[in-house]
Order: structure tokens, then C-alpha cells, then sequence
């Protein structure tokens, strides 16, 4: 017999694995989907895809990755699709459910919890296929050390409070603004 606690734990290590979250961050989306009804491997995979996804296309307005898969889960809890259309990092679920829909000959009105979970599941399978080999090549270099860089930081926002992100943002968008001078020369 699989124990909740422990299959989520370990699906929170190997997440935590591939760098671009923290451990609250990680846990609280898997809350968020476990809350839902979906297993701990399903909420790996859904969590795995939201990652790879904001990794690959970015999130709306730059929103930080750890927020966007935060927010795109609670949108998945509550059924909102405001909330997981807000991240840029997944379909409406209103379109995951009608697709889903149309395929067991229902509306998506008629289906019930476990067929709209279903609905996701299939949705992030089928996105999933291609986004793997591009999330690995994105995963390199530059993009990988920027996406280590932002875990980092909000861990030490985290451990030392906002009142050191003042001083160290005024370095950051010094140093920003000397390479965008350096890009424009």
C-alpha cells in the first residue's frame, strides 16, 4: 500500500531536482492538486509540465515561475481558468474540458470532477510530448543559470526579509540597465 505522505514527499524531491522551484513553492502546488483529488505522480506530472512550460515559453508579464505554477494550480483547484489563464503556462480549462468533452461524448457542463481531472491529465500528456526536448535544450547555459538565480533569490527573501531585496535590486537594474546599454551600442 502507497503512503500519501511519502509518495508526495518524493515527488516533491524530484521536482525539487530540477531547480526551478523552491520547496514551499513545490509543496504548495502539490497541496493545491492533491486538494483536487489527483495522486501524487499525477500532481508530479501536472506541476513537471507548468515548469517546463514557464521554462520553454516564459510566463505572462514576466511573472515569476514559482508564482505562475502556484497560481495556475489553485486555478486548477478552484476551477478557475482566470487564475491558470493569468500564468501563460497552460490552456483555459474551460477549452481542456470541452476537448476532453467532445472526445466521451459529453458537454463539458455535464462532466463530473473525476472526468475534468481527466481532461487535464490529458491536456498536459498530450503538451507535454513536445515540450521535453525543448525544455532540455532551454535548460542550458544562460537560461538554466537565470532560472537557478530566481530560486535563489527567493530563498533569500525568504531567509532575510524584503528588506535586503532594496539594495540588491538597485544593483540588479544597474547592472541590467549597463547591458541593455552595452546591447544598444
Amino acid at each position: 500500500a502507497s503512503n500519501l505522505f511519502e509518495d508526495s514527499l518524493t515527488s516533491i524531491n524530484r521536482l525539487l531536482a530540477m531547480g526551478k522551484l523552491g520547496t514551499e513553492d513545490l509543496a504548495e502546488a502539490m497541496r493545491n492538486l492533491l486538494k483536487k483529488g489527483y495522486e501524487p505522480s499525477q500532481a508530479e506530472f501536472i506541476i513537471s509540465s507548468l515548469i517546463k512550460s514557464g521554462t520553454v515559453f516564459g510566463t505572462q508579464g514576466g511573472m515569476p515561475l514559482a508564482q505562475a505554477v502556484r497560481r495556475a494550480t489553485e486555478g486548477i483547484l478552484q476551477d478557475l481558468s482566470t487564475l491558470t489563464d493569468a500564468t501563460r503556462l497552460t490552456k483555459n480549462l474551460d477549452k481542456m474540458w470541452a476537448s476532453y468533452a467532445v472526445t466521451i461524448g459529453k458537454t463539458s457542463d455535464a462532466l463530473d470532477e473525476h472526468e475534468k481531472r481527466q481532461a487535464v491529465l490529458k491536456y498536459f500528456l498530450e503538451e507535454n510530448r513536445g515540450l521535453t526536448e525543448k525544455y532540455a535544450e532551454a535548460n542550458t547555459g544562460l537560461t538554466a543559470a537565470l532560472g537557478e538565480f530566481a530560486v535563489q533569490w527567493d530563498k533569500l527573501k525568504r531567509g532575510v526579509g524584503e528588506g535586503l531585496s532594496v539594495p540588491v535590486t538597485f544593483v540588479v537594474k544597474g547592472g541590467t540597465s549597463l547591458i541593455d546599454g552595452f546591447l544598444k551600442d
